[in-house]
């Protein structure tokens, strides 16, 4: 993967690790690929529409928007293309917040990668609703300074992990707990000191759609 990090609206490549790593700013693991070629549309089979399933993408994941699962839809970067390997900036940037799993099962599962380093268990949340399709940058959500046991709560870590410190899934406020599923609640814990983002790079370009609901 080639890590792409912003510094003074300039784009810059920061890291060499695999391609896998870089899906795993957006993505869980292949479905099956629909075929999508370039992330800036030139020579793609099409430009992905928002909010709809059936366009070119390389793979599809659960993950979190304001608290609920949506399905995610991912282009990532293809090695072989270098102009591939950039944000498109004709599209918008999100950051999207890599936290411990909320659930018993992580919805991306730990990967070893070439380096040896180790891509933690962690879920994915977005900051926005997708209206068209964004560039993706990645974030790491792990314990503040202020944090202690009684108020962060997270996930065992390797020391080899990417993320650098154990993955946050749940803050407290007074006397409740919540888990961080949702973009709100983690940018309050940065703000309080409980949390802090660790910035993982670009990872491609995304959207999702809500889950239909199944009683």
């Amino acid at each position: 993967m080639q890590i792409i990090r912003r510094s003074n609206t300039k784009w810059f490549v920061t890291a060499i690790a695999s391609h896998a790593v870089a899906a795993t700013l957006l993505v869980l693991a292949p479905v099956g690929s629909t075929s999508a070629q370039s992330l800036d549309g030139e020579g793609s089979t099409s430009v992905c529409p928002p909010l709809v399933s059936t366009c070119p993408y390389d793979i599809s994941h659960p993950a979190w928007f304001a608290g609920s699962l949506v399905s995610n839809f991912v282009q990532i970067p293809n090695p072989t293309e270098p102009n591939s390997l950039a944000p498109s900036p004709t599209r918008p940037d999100t950051n999207l917040y890599l936290v411990g799993n909320i659930g018993s099962t992580p919805l991306d599962p730990e990967q070893t990668i070439p380096d040896g380093s180790v891509v933690p268990d962690h879920d994915v949340v977005w900051s926005v609703y997708p209206t068209t399709i964004y560039n993706g940058f990645g974030y790491w959500v792990v314990p503040g300074s202020m944090a202690s046991s009684d108020t962060v709560r997270t996930r065992p870590q390797r020391a080899d992990s990417l993320a650098g410190a154990p993955l946050a899934y749940q803050i407290r406020f007074g006397q409740q707990w919540f888990d961080l599923n949702n973009a709100t609640i983690i940018l309050i814990g940065v703000q309080t000191g409980q949390l802090r983002l660790v910035e993982l790079g670009y990872g491609g370009a995304g959207w999702f759609i809500p889950m239909q609901h199944q009683d």
